[in-house]
């Protein structure tokens, strides 16, 4: 018998042939981290589009405001800076909240300060029926930049792990703030799944901030919150850095994505040096997601990008940190005085604006 044809050669498979035909994207058209499949990314980049509709640079500059009045932890100066920061039009003059539509409810701010981290609790409101923002308590984080020495599992996320420290701060903060918190008991006692859920859109929204390591744990404090059953919404996190591997960030991406009838979104809104913040630590498995601002200096008045973390093109992607380097979390083009770190003793003691007051650290 003739002998069996040779088998066909297997395909070119040497970067050169993978490459052939590929079209690398621009940072002005892409928008979604790379994906398997062309399905998955039209999806991702679909996400990333609605995203983006839920970003106001009005509202990121007054969370900006927030955040940074969080250094101030429970100096005596911080119930009369975060009421002027945040009070409704005063003979016709906005605040820096007011003219993002908001205010912080008089006689609302809790605060709580703790070893290593510290939170202030603020009940917000629409400053008319026309505001589009909605009403909600705001968690405002401030935390030291832990070792990044061990993740441990996170309890409700199958196979996710997350920075232990920084689970350790979410637990306490959590519990400190309970009280100050939505009631959503009445949400949980509904009659059926479709009850519930319109009570919680109605009664239980949460906003969490904060810049830097504050911003590291608001992002595990907003995942345990969002099951517990608070409802998460567009949220504005600084310089935020990663806090848990691949399966954490493909759980909060697909919880917190902002996609109906998801919550949020959460963005992380990164500028300057501080823009490496999303690729720290450096090192594997910490994963990096949500979305990104990116504003590339403090003199910049808009975003020149926003995309899904993880995306190559983006800012944070392109300023890589070295590894052992500690990027700046700090500099910021929305924080007043463009420093998230500032603040002054008349803020933190006198009760000044965060707009007005001096970055005297």
């Amino acid at each position: 018998a003739p002998a069996a044809p040779p088998p066909a050669p297997a395909p070119a498979s040497t970067p050169a042939a993978a490459a052939s035909g590929a079209k690398k994207p621009s940072a002005a058209t892409a928008t979604s981290p790379k994906v398997g499949g062309g399905r998955a990314k039209r999806a991702a980049m679909l996400r990333t589009r609605q995203a983006s509709r839920s970003y106001s640079q009005a509202t990121a500059t007054a969370f900006a405001a927030l955040a940074q009045l969080s250094n101030c932890y429970n100096k005596p100066g911080i119930y009369g800076a975060l009421g002027t920061t945040c009070s409704l039009p005063i003979f016709g003059s906005d605040s820096v909240c007011s003219a993002a539509g908001f205010y912080s409810v008089p006689g609302s701010l809790w605060v709580q300060s703790q070893k290593g981290w510290g939170l202030q609790s603020v009940k917000l409101a629409p400053v008319s029926s026309t505001s589009s923002f909605k009403a909600g308590v705001a968690l405002i984080f401030h935390a030291q930049e832990p070792a990044y020495a061990e993740l441990v599992p996170l309890p409700g996320c199958e196979g996710c792990l997350v920075d232990m420290e920084y689970l350790s701060m979410a637990d306490a903060a959590i519990e400190a703030a309970r009280w100050a918190l939505p009631d959503c008991a009445t949400a949980m006692m509904a009659d059926n799944a479709a009850a519930a859920a319109q009570m919680i859109k109605e009664l239980c929204s949460v906003y969490v901030t904060g810049h830097g390591g504050g911003a590291g744990l608001a992002q595990v404090v907003a995942y345990k919150l969002k099951s517990m059953p608070y409802r998460i919404e567009t949220s504005y996190l600084f310089n935020a850095p990663k806090v848990g591997d691949e399966k954490f960030a493909a759980a909060m991406a697909g919880a917190l994505s902002g996609a109906a009838p998801q919550p949020g979104p959460v963005i992380n809104v990164v500028t300057g040096r501080g823009s490496e913040w999303p690729t720290y630590p450096t090192y594997k498995p910490y994963k990096a997601w949500a979305y990104e601002a990116y504003y590339p200096s403090n003199s910049s008045s808009s975003m020149t990008a926003f995309c899904a973390a993880g995306d190559a093109t983006c800012g944070s992607s392109q300023a890589r940190a070295t590894v052992g380097e500690k990027p700046n979390a700090c500099s910021h083009a929305l924080a007043p005085g463009g420093d998230l770190c500032g603040f002054s003793v008349q803020q933190c003691y006198l009760g000044w604006p965060a707009a007005e007051a001096g970055n005297e650290d």
